[in-house]
């Protein structure tokens, strides 16, 4: 038997207590690995991406590094402003795989502790964080209405994609024991059938 089979078959005596215990190792985890890597993200190559545009309209704004807020970056106007106009001006870009992703992971991280469904999660958030990285940067570069876009995904796009696929992903967790069962339930009864056949060709 394998390493994955016998760790499985440990996993699948007391799932709740595995999976109760790999949601904290995941959070732990988020705080010393995922958070720290969004802000080097963030630092080394979201910015130089964003500090790269040089269009005219991109030479109207100042790519700066969020004071209150850890990986964040700011396109701010630029001139002679008041601080309440600069701050109404500018537009927010934010790292991806934050806390919309870290609680829905946890949750099926506790419910699936033999699959690792958490991973499609991750990977839906650092796709729409890199759609959203692009739509920024459009913003900046060409058009205002990019920046609209940008905040309807981080708005919208993200809390549906924590919410939806993280339901999505237990409904198919929990049929799948079912189909399972079903397929075993027809293969014995077609089995039981073959054998009675047999039996009454043999009479």
């Amino acid at each position: 038997m394998s390493v994955v089979a016998r760790v499985g078959r440990i996993v699948g005596r007391h799932p709740r207590w595995w999976g109760l215990l790999f949601a904290i190792a995941l959070a732990v985890s988020y705080v010393l690995v995922i958070r720290p890597g969004r802000e080097a993200f963030a630092r080394y190559v979201a910015m130089p991406v964003l500090e790269s545009v040089d269009t005219e309209r991109a030479r109207q704004y100042d790519v700066v590094r969020a004071p209150r807020y850890r990986g964040g970056i700011y396109a701010v106007p630029r001139g002679e402003m008041t601080d309440a106009a600069r701050e109404a001006g500018s537009a927010q870009w934010a790292p991806p795989v934050g806390a919309l992703f870290i609680f829905p992971a946890m949750f099926l991280v506790w419910a699936f502790p033999e699959r690792p469904y958490w991973l499609w999660l991750l990977g839906y958030h650092v796709a729409l964080g890199v759609f959203a990285l692009a739509v920024f940067a459009a913003g900046l570069a060409w058009i205002e209405p990019a920046f609209a876009l940008y905040q309807f995904s981080q708005t919208y796009l993200a809390e549906t994609v924590s919410l939806v696929v993280p339901l999505l992903l237990w409904l198919a967790g929990r049929a799948e024991p079912q189909a399972s069962a079903e397929r075993a339930s027809t293969t014995e009864a077609s089995a039981a059938s073959g054998g009675d056949s047999i039996s009454k060709s043999n009479k």
